[in-house]
């Protein structure tokens, strides 16, 4: 009986590391894409103040980068313990 609750305790302790882990993972790529997509972002404002694309292409475009950055910062926040 013992050997099966420590063998329980060994498997849960394992999968909850490996889920921590996956979670600090993705954290990653989340945070990678937030900060890509500013640049890309400030990248798009120096095309169009040069003249380089025009004004609804620029909308659309800024349009679609801040949605996602806010999808991004909240998903961030979700996955940010509260005081951290």
């Amino acid at each position: 009986m013992l050997f099966l609750v420590g063998g329980g305790v060994i498997l849960f302790g394992a999968r909850t590391r490996s889920a921590v882990l996956h979670t600090q993972v993705r954290g990653a790529d989340t945070e990678q894409e937030r900060l890509d997509l500013v640049v890309r972002l400030a990248a798009l404002d120096k095309r169009f103040a040069a003249g380089e694309i025009s004004q609804s292409d620029y909308a659309a475009e800024r349009d679609r980068g801040k949605q996602r950055l806010r999808e991004l910062t909240v998903a961030r926040r979700q996955a940010t313990p509260s005081g951290v």
